[in-house]
This record gives C-alpha cells, structure tokens and sequence, in this order.
C-alpha cells in the first residue's frame, strides 16, 4: 500500500512540473503581447504634420437604415380624387331651398341656382358673390329646374315650380327663358304645368 501511494505521488510530481512551466510561460506571452499593443502617452500626443487631420476614431458601423414604406398606391385607395375636399356652405343665406343648380362650361366662374321660393340667383365668381337675376320678371319664386344652352351661354331656360317630394311644395307658372345671361326674361309657355323637375335645350 505504501509502495503503491509513493509511486503514484512520484507520478504527480514528475507530470505537474512541466504544465507548471507551461502555464508560466503562456502568462508571461500574453502579456508582452498586450504591453506591445497597449499606446503610449507619448504616442498618443506625437505631433502631427502641419495641414494633416487626425484619423477619426473608429466607431461601431451605424444601425442600418430602413427605406421608408411607400403610400399604398392601389387604385381601389386612389380612386377617389375628391376625398380630401370638404363641403362648405357658400350662400346666400337667404335664398331658401335649392332644387337646381347649373353651371357654364366656358365660364367656369359662372354658376346659377334655383331656390324653391327666391327666383334665380348668379355668380360669376364661383360662389364669393350672388345676385338675385329673376326679380321683376317673374310671378313665382320656386324655381325646379334650370339649363344654360351649350351652343350659347347666354341662352338660359327655367323651369318654374320645385321637384321636391315632401308634405307641401310650392308651384310655378310655367318655363322663363333669358337670351342675355340672365338679364332679362320673358315667359314662354306650360303655365299649367305648376311642377317642372327637368330642362333640356337642344342643342
């Protein structure tokens, strides 16, 4: 038994030595090496040539930058070109209900508007200002429809008498019809008719 225990701690000695020396010798490379690439002071504060930058000092590369996801330019979105349009209220503020409403093609500043118990009413500078055109010439004020010719704007037909379908309408007398913008206005027939929804000039 103490042969055995002699030999095996002759053993250990004889195996530990040479790591002993090896882990030394590894510690002592390590650390030169560090020393070597460890800048000194005065390496740090070396004058420079004169006009010469300092090299930057280096940095992480930044994050990478994303590109931006673009609109969803379907056309069932896109369909729609008057969705960022709002309704606004125009006047005038006493004309009354409107049941016709036409424009001037080649005016494009032009508009005119029946009201159900005001006559008819223009403006030439879309909507800033309007003026009563039918005062004077005729014997009802509920206008149901109204048409400017397309070979002629100053051709303009009216149909008297509000399309509206509700409890109590007001009735007209017949079709007016101005060959000056509106300036003036002569009946031309239908007084029987009391309602008129629609006119159509040809051409």
């Amino acid at each position: 038994m103490c042969k055995s225990s002699f030999s095996l701690v002759s053993i250990l000695k004889v195996e530990i030595k040479p790591l002993v020396f090896l882990s030394i010798s590894l510690f002592f490379v390590s650390f030169v090496s560090i020393k070597a690439q460890t800048p000194t002071p005065e390496a740090q504060q070396m004058p420079r040539t004169p006009g010469a930058q300092a090299s930057p000092t280096p940095r992480f590369a930044p994050a990478p930058q994303t590109s931006p996801i673009p609109p969803d330019a379907s056309p069932a979105k896109s369909a729609n070109p008057l969705k960022n349009f709002q309704y606004r209220a125009i006047g005038p503020h006493r004309g009354g209900r409107v049941g016709a409403v036409t424009g001037v093609p080649s005016q494009p500043n032009v508009y005119y508007f029946g009201a159900t118990g005001g006559g008819v009413w223009k403006t030439i500078d879309s909507g800033v200002n309007w003026e009563p055109i039918s005062d004077n010439f005729f014997k009802t004020g509920s206008v149901g429809a109204i048409a400017v010719a397309d070979s002629d704007p100053n051709i303009i037909y009216v149909g008297m008498g509000e399309e509206t379908v509700r409890g109590n309408v007001s009735h007209g007398d017949g079709v007016y019809k101005s060959t000056d913008a509106g300036k003036t206005w002569k009946f031309v027939g239908l007084g029987d008719t009391r309602q008129i929804s629609r006119v159509r000039i040809h051409p």
